[in-house]
């Protein structure tokens, strides 16, 4: 009777662990099908990110390149060959041209527009610069006065009196061997006055980078 009844209580097992384990197989094989699934996903997206890593990467390297690049333009831009010539003159620079400013009061006398001796050496100088540096290229001459009306000097105003005076610059320029048909002088009077009458007095010798 009571093999008979332990016959039946491990019979019954054997179906209980047949029912749970024919229960759990397919459940297992989704749970490990999920988790690889996961894993791929994860896997991908980790490749993902070390792609994103390295593309920003690049984009740094790139970034710092071009302001290595650019800090270098602009250093170029603030150096020009006129910089030493000396005698108050300055230069500025743009990639369309470079403007080289010679104190009028270095170049003229009070009302005159004949050249000063001292300052033939200077305007050598820069026509020697010129022809070396920038053969081929245009030069414009331009003049400027401060803003004091002419009284005494016999000229009709300043405008007149700007235009003389750049055509004397020009007249030199040539004589330093420049050719004219690449020169041309113009007068524009008080017009764009710098922060003294000193400074305002003025020849601007134009070197013309691009167009005309």
């Amino acid at each position: 009777m009571i093999g008979q009844h332990k016959s039946k209580v491990f019979g019954l097992g054997l179906l209980v662990f047949a029912i749970v384990a024919t229960g759990c197989g397919p459940e297992m094989k989704r749970l490990r099908d999920e988790r690889n699934a996961l894993f791929e996903q994860n896997q991908e997206a980790q490749n993902l990110i070390d792609d994103l890593r390295r593309a920003n990467d690049a984009l740094n390297m790139e970034n710092s390149t071009l302001r290595s690049d650019l800090a270098g333009a602009s250093t170029a831009v603030d150096e020009t060959a006129f910089d030493n010539v000396g005698g108050g003159v300055t230069a500025s620079a743009t990639d369309q041209a470079i403007t080289v400013s010679v104190p009028g009061d270095l170049l003229f006398a009070p009302g005159k527009v004949a050249l000063n001796n001292t300052s033939k050496s200077t305007l050598s100088s820069i026509a020697s610069i010129i022809d070396a540096e920038y053969p081929g290229r245009r030069v414009r001459v331009e003049g400027y006065t401060d803003t004091d009306p002419i009284k005494k000097s016999g000229w009709v105003d300043n405008l007149q009196l700007s235009l003389e005076r750049s055509a004397a610059v020009y007249r030199y320029l040539e004589e330093q061997g420049l050719p004219a048909e690449l020169m041309y002088a113009a007068g524009f009077g008080a017009q764009k006055a710098k922060e003294t009458k000193k400074l305002s007095r003025r020849v601007e010798i134009v070197v013309l980078l691009s167009g005309e």
